[in-house]
């Protein structure tokens, strides 16, 4: 026995929907990914980034703190 046209008919338009849904999923799942994928590498640039910004602030305390008076330009004797 063959299916009633309405029958068919709708079950068409359910077969668009659900590829329409499928696919309009599909394309949400792929820019989530991408979205969180990038946020993650901007993290990642941005840590490295203070990290280096950190160690160059470190280094210059540690290379400042250890000049000696005659090398800031001051007299030896400054305290007496």
């Amino acid at each position: 026995m063959l299916p009633s046209p309405s029958r068919t008919y709708s079950n068409n338009q359910s077969t668009k929907a659900l590829v329409v849904f499928s696919s309009s999923l599909a394309y949400a799942t792929d820019f989530f990914t991408q979205t969180i994928t990038y946020c993650i590498a901007q993290i990642s640039s941005v840590r490295h980034q203070l990290a280096v910004l950190i160690r160059s602030i470190s280094n210059f305390n540690l290379v400042s703190s250890t000049k000696t008076p005659a090398a800031t330009g001051r007299s030896r004797n400054i305290i007496r």
